[in-house]
């Protein structure tokens, strides 16, 4: 009984395959990130550092949300986080209005807080205002204002 040879499939890829598949990997990788750095300047972009921030403040992760603070507010930020950190206990922050200005960059955030403090249990309401604007040197949203030290009272 005579075997019939059947004419062998190509399975692996040969270099010029490898390399166009490399190279256009490897542009989309550079197309992608790109794309990111270029929305976070959006609304999106800046929703979501804004919710960052807060949720980074409402557990008590200073170090986290001050990458978020812009280099003026760094020292009034954390005077008030020492503050806070040893008086307060955060119980929601939640966003009840987000602005955002696209040709200006900035945007505006009105924050309803809930918290007490460690030594008397009452439950306190705050609303909070902040700034924010997008600094195009690092291509990151930043805290430049805000009303943050009502908590400490």
């Amino acid at each position: 009984m005579e075997r019939r040879r059947y004419p062998r499939r190509k399975t692996a890829l040969c270099a010029k395959d490898f390399l166009f598949v490399w190279c256009g990997m490897v542009l989309l990788l550079v197309v992608s990130c790109s794309s990111t750095a270029i929305n976070r300047a959006n609304e999106d972009g800046f929703n979501q550092i804004v919710e960052n921030f807060h949720n980074a403040v409402r557990w008590g992760e200073y170090e986290a949300a001050s990458t978020y603070v812009g280099p003026t507010m760094q020292e009034d930020f954390w005077r008030i986080a020492d503050a806070l950190q040893n008086r307060v206990s955060i119980m929601e922050c939640q966003i009840k209005r987000s602005a955002y200005d696209q040709k200006g960059r900035s945007g505006s955030v009105v924050l309803f807080v809930r918290y007490c403090s460690k030594s008397n249990p009452e439950v306190i309401t705050r609303t909070i205002h902040e700034r924010w604007a997008f600094n195009e040197k690092d291509r990151m949203w930043r805290l430049v204002s805000h009303d943050l030290n009502t908590l400490e009272n």
